[in-house]
């Protein structure tokens, strides 16, 4: 209950610093998860990139001498379902990575914002440092909050596509990870060429 009267106590400054400092952690953490998303797609292309090293061509003459022997079937179809899952995963990772350039599409830019955030709003200073300053100066907590909206939402919007694809990923990995285990053990027990 003290809360509640303190906050309904609060003068005006206090309250729009308040808000402001509340937009900037909510920035925070969606950053946070951005890298977090960046990362573990990162660590999922890195990992495919090591299999195919650790496996190297040794491996992948053997399947396709029993792709040769066999046709699709068995060890062959084994093999291509595994390269399969393995390119796809690494295409859902780099789709995590990409930038997407569509953003403005799908957030709306608020009426009333100080365009103090973005690299495409900043441009408009043309190296002006002292512009920027003044600009920076001059905002007022209701067009500070509208920046934070707009930003937040625009990596909202990122976060949801990449968090599309990271599952997705993830899953063909593991399909990839099985699959290349059979695959190779199976592949040890075929004679060479």
């Amino acid at each position: 209950m003290a809360d509640h009267t303190e906050r309904l106590s609060w003068s005006a400054g206090d309250a729009a610093t308040a808000r402001v400092d509340f937009a900037r952690a909510c920035h925070a953490n969606l950053q946070e998860m951005v890298k977090l998303a960046d990362a573990k797609a990162t660590a999922i292309i890195a990992l495919q990139g090591i299999v195919v090293a650790v496996l190297g061509s040794n491996l992948i003459d053997r399947i396709a001498a029993a792709v040769l022997k066999s046709g699709f079937k068995g060890l062959g179809a084994a093999a291509l379902a595994t390269l399969l899952c393995t390119l796809a995963s690494l295409l859902m990772g780099m789709l995590v990575l990409l930038p997407r350039t569509n953003i403005g599409e799908h957030v709306q830019r608020p009426q009333h914002s100080a365009r103090l955030v973005w690299i495409d709003d900043l441009k408009r200073f043309k190296g002006d440092s002292t512009s920027c300053a003044e600009a920076f100066a001059q905002a007022e907590p209701p067009e500070v909050l509208a920046d934070f909206a707009y930003e937040n939402l625009k990596i909202a919007w990122l976060l949801r596509r990449k968090f599309h694809w990271l599952p997705w990923s993830l899953r063909l990995l593991a399909i990839a990870s099985v699959g290349w285990s059979v695959t190779l053990v199976w592949a040890m027990n075929i004679p060479g060429k």
